[in-house]
């Protein structure tokens, strides 16, 4: 199981802070174990929309 930590900051900048641990993952100049709990909750997601039927529109 991936736990996962953030350090503390301005809660409005909290899309910046996870998009900013991204970038440094791809890059390689980091790792922060993001990507497979993302890969998982996406599986997830996906998953779900399926079984309920849900699609985006430039899936039809």
């Amino acid at each position: 199981m991936i736990k996962a930590t953030s350090k503390v900051g301005d809660t409005k900048n909290a899309l910046r802070y996870e998009v900013q641990d991204m970038e440094e993952t791809i890059s390689g100049k980091a790792d922060h174990g993001y990507l497979a709990y993302s890969r998982d909750v996406m599986a997830i997601m996906t998953q779900l929309r399926e079984e309920w039927g849900m699609t985006y529109p430039e899936e039809e």
